[in-house]
């Protein structure tokens, strides 16, 4: 079962950081097979990654349960679909690359959420997880615990554990602070390399 919130200011409150999205294309490009054809966005919320994303992957698609956040994309021409993300209903071993940027922290039992996303990716395809670490829960500022909707946090090592018990190989793991303005995105490159807010996971399917 995941934790969420169905009201329209729960993303109207979340800001933007599209510097996080061309980062991680980025890492796309440098780590991943050129010849990648899907990309599913599980928890895609307003559709800003989806939108950038659109620009390397020929099918995109998004799944969202927050009725606010499904309007957005499609105004932004995205497709979405309003389902749950531990039954899709999307076919098995059918997409290259799985994405769920700050969902894991949301489910009670994380272990059927990485069953689904394995389920739908195919074998070889890649899992991407951006997740809350340990120290968010620290942070004085955009605490962890801000989100309501939040269950637990994440050790680097509990991430990488729970992926390999699916026979999932991680293959990419860095940790990461953004920040609201200039001077707090400069403090988070630093801060970000010793105690970061957030893990960034990229995880390959071994087996079906």
């Amino acid at each position: 079962m995941a934790s969420y919130s169905n009201h329209p200011r729960y993303y109207e409150d979340i800001l933007a950081h599209p510097e996080v999205s061309d980062w991680e294309l980025k890492i796309y490009k440098k780590l991943l097979p050129n010849n990648l054809k899907n990309l599913v966005d599980i928890g895609c919320g307003t559709g800003d990654f989806l939108e950038d994303a659109k620009k390397i992957f020929p099918q995109v698609l998004g799944l969202e349960l927050n009725d606010y956040a499904v309007k957005k994309c499609k105004e932004k021409k995205i497709p979405v679909k309003k389902r749950n993300a531990l039954k899709t209903g999307l076919p098995s071993n059918f997409f290259d690359v799985v994405r769920a940027a700050e969902l894991l922290e949301h489910f009670q039992d994380a272990e059927k959420f990485i069953k689904e996303c394995k389920r739908i990716l195919k074998k070889n395809g890649y899992l991407v997880l951006h997740i809350p670490s340990q120290w968010s829960a620290f942070y004085p500022i955009t605490n962890f615990w801000d989100d309501y909707t939040h269950v637990r946090p994440y050790t680097k090592r509990g991430i990488t554990r729970l992926l390999s018990d699916f026979q999932i190989t991680t293959i990419y793991i860095h940790g990461y602070t953004v920040g609201r303005n200039v001077f707090e995105s400069m403090l988070g490159k630093i801060i970000g390399k010793y105690i970061p807010f957030t893990w960034f996971v990229i995880g390959e399917k071994i087996t079906n």
